[in-house]
């Protein structure tokens, strides 16, 4: 279940950035899957960066779960067409072949900048529910996370290519031994601009 909360900050990183977003969540899970989710929640809404960001997440699975790929796929949804978000540096509409060691390679290779400190949150947050993600297959358990505090930090300019709208992102966790979808998102997000200088006053 320790996935769950991994693939939470996978879809963070991809879409905070200098700014605020509003996200909402719906379940594309199927009935027979092994991993459910009751609730995953973020405060304060919209999301602020700089800034400390309050987790929940309450899920369980029936069956452990192994080595598993995990795909984010971003659009910016425009008046006329989505717009596709590339994988730049790991982040965005990215694949991820092993989810059992992305949050070990989100720390050692600190993609921009900002995937290292965010990992280390992750670890800390799941150790405090009991949880070890050095440990694969994860064994059958529930996990309640209830308002733990991630400090967000500043997000370097490399990833300025986001602009401020609307974006859709759907992600897919599959079981890479028995190509089953385990799990199946949809998540709807609104990024605004943080204000600075006289935009603060004229909008």
């Amino acid at each position: 279940m320790y996935r769950l909360v991994t693939i939470t900050a996978a879809v963070l990183v991809a879409l905070v950035q200098p700014g605020e977003a509003h996200l909402q969540w719906k379940s594309c899970t199927s009935s027979s899957s092994p991993l459910h989710v009751s609730r995953i929640d973020v405060e304060p809404t919209p999301i602020v960066v700089p800034g400390n960001l309050k987790v929940f997440v309450q899920g369980a699975t029936t069956q452990s779960i192994s080595h598993s790929t995990l795909h984010l796929t971003m659009q910016r949804k425009t008046f006329l067409i989505n717009i596709p978000i590339p994988c730049i540096f790991h982040i965005g509409s990215c694949t991820y072949n092993d989810i059992c060691s992305l949050l070990h390679d989100f720390e050692v290779n600190n993609y921009a900048g900002v995937t290292s400190g965010l990992a280390a949150g992750i670890r800390a947050m799941l150790a405090a529910s009991n949880v070890n993600p050095d440990v694969c297959p994860n064994p059958v358990h529930e996990v309640n996370i209830d308002g733990y505090t991630l400090a967000l930090g500043e997000v370097p300019a490399v990833l300025s290519w986001f602009a401020a709208g609307d974006y859709h992102v759907h992600v897919s966790l599959v079981d890479s031994r028995t190509n089953q979808e385990t799990l199946c998102l949809d998540i709807e997000a609104t990024v605004e601009q943080k204000c600075s200088g006289l935009s603060c006053l004229f909008g």
